[in-house]
């Protein structure tokens, strides 16, 4: 059995007999109790912390809009999923959400409004109490039996039809646009 660094001191003192019992009594309680305080602030921040975790194995996601499209998507999800919305990521500051889908949807997601991601990608999960924001949060927390619907996702955004799509961010981080590129001038 180990023995903490306290509780060693507290014996090693005992036994020189520089201090009586009673004095070493009401220090050890203290010295445990601290040394028990710091392990669970290191614990609590590593729960408090989001994991990086695959995607493809359990899950794919895929990626919306948030904003007034992505409210207006939820709540369109939460009345024609049985059961509500599955699992929603989002991030304070991020203009996307990350829907939670069956794994292998992305061998079938064709939508021009949303993205689909699957392995070898990964993404970041928020400690699963961790539902406001501050970094990624549940905007619909996560449960092990729920996915949301990609059929009925990809309805929803059909008929929301949000301005802002991923494609949109990426055309424009490698400097492409929508519109067709015009004629060269002679």
């Amino acid at each position: 059995m180990r023995t903490s660094t306290g509780l060693r001191d507290v014996h090693a003192a005992l036994a020189s007999g520089a201090v009586d019992d009673r004095s070493v009594m009401a220090q050890a309680p203290q010295q445990e109790w601290a040394e028990l305080a710091a392990l669970v602030r290191q614990y609590q921040q590593v729960a408090d912390s989001p994991v990086i975790r695959p995607l493809g194995r359990h899950y794919d996601v895929v990626i919306t809009a948030a904003g007034t499209a992505g409210a207006r998507l939820i709540q369109l999800m939460d009345t024609v999923q049985p059961g509500g919305c599955g699992p929603v990521i989002a991030e304070d500051g991020r203009p996307w959400l990350y829907w939670l889908v069956p794994p292998g949807t992305i061998g079938t997601w064709h939508n021009r409004y949303a993205a689909c991601l699957s392995a070898p990608m990964k993404i970041p999960f928020p400690p699963l109490h961790h539902d406001g924001p501050t970094g990624p949060y549940w905007l619909r927390p996560f449960r092990a039996d729920i996915r949301v619907g990609p059929g009925m996702l990809h309805d929803s955004l059909n008929a929301i039809r949000p301005r802002l799509t991923p494609y949109d961010a990426l055309g424009e981080l490698l400097g492409l646009g929508r519109d067709e590129p015009s004629a060269p001038q002679r």
